[in-house]
């Protein structure tokens, strides 16, 4: 006999994922099956895993976020939905002062994706050693 060990999807991965496929179902049969080419977009939600969120912050679904550069504390994070809407320009879904911070150098950006937690935005990556502050605060799906 053999077992096979399947990856639990995480509770509000599913959750969410119940919603999208309620939400593409409508809007499949409000305008059609075609929806222009936009569902063969790697980044298309349907084509990722977990519907996008990579993560999870303070029980929250997520994609990216933003992290304090002195001490590596995260400060905000999106879920996958929300930059998608925006078409991927952080500057229209992270909070001003977020912005305004990573402007200054005090925060950064960062994402996780198949190959884990990313920092090395506008060519500057976290050391090491935040790299595993960060860790510590998000769960990875």
């Amino acid at each position: 006999m053999q077992i096979v060990a399947e990856a639990a999807e995480h509770p509000l991965a599913a959750k969410l994922r119940k919603q999208l496929e309620r939400r593409y179902a409508q809007a499949a049969a409000e305008y059609g099956e075609d929806d222009g080419g936009a569902s063969d977009h790697p980044r298309h939600p349907l084509n990722r895993p977990n519907s996008g969120n990579t993560f999870v912050w303070k029980g929250r679904l997520c994609w990216c976020g933003a992290f304090d550069t002195r001490d590596g504390e995260v400060v905000a994070a999106v879920p996958y939905h929300l930059a998608y809407e925006e078409d991927f320009h952080h500057s229209f879904y992270l909070p001003p002062e977020i912005i305004d911070g990573m402007k200054a150098g005090e925060y950064q950006y960062f994402w996780v994706d198949d190959h884990g937690l990313q920092t090395a935005w506008r060519e500057q990556a976290a050391s090491p050693e935040m790299h595993d502050t960060i860790l510590r605060q998000i769960e990875l799906l």
